[in-house]
């Protein structure tokens, strides 16, 4: 996905999604909702700060404009089910568009088609001491039902 160009965007701190995390459980609302309402930032520094924190490529709306869906790969009904979009960039290249990277169906949807791997990039722990512990904190944030 192409990036939105500016610096990098402040990722969310691992306590925010939490406490967003427990607040959508105890009103039962989608996490991603409740931290947008917490957080009170605009819808595209929300997003931006979302892909940064989840190390996501973010698509602005004229990216996403100019995709094109892949529906032969990816039929609208089930996109539609699980809020998501499989689109063709203008360069050619498969992406997934989806509302809620915090959505315990998207994450089933994505097991039971054998999506198995999670890649988590950054700096390692010799040159960053500190950094496994802060990274394993903020995957059970995300990750924990």
């Amino acid at each position: 996905m192409s990036a939105v160009t500016g610096p990098m965007s402040e990722p969310f701190a691992a306590a925010d999604i939490a406490q967003a995390r427990s607040a959508a459980r105890a009103a039962r609302r989608r996490t991603v909702d409740v931290l947008e309402e917490s957080l009170a930032l605009e819808a595209d520094g929300f997003t931006a700060r979302l892909a940064a924190t989840l190390q996501l490529e973010c698509l602005t709306m004229a990216e996403l404009r100019r995709a094109a869906p892949a529906f032969d790969l990816l039929p609208f009904a089930e996109c539609s089910q699980h809020s998501c979009a499989l689109l063709r960039a203008a360069d050619g290249r498969l992406l997934l568009a989806f509302d809620d990277p915090f959505s315990g169906e998207l994450q089933a949807w994505a097991e039971e088609h054998k999506v198995r791997v999670l890649n988590v990039a950054g700096p390692r722990e010799s040159k960053c001491p500190g950094i496994y512990a802060q990274a394993a904190q903020f995957l059970r944030a995300i990750f924990s039902p």
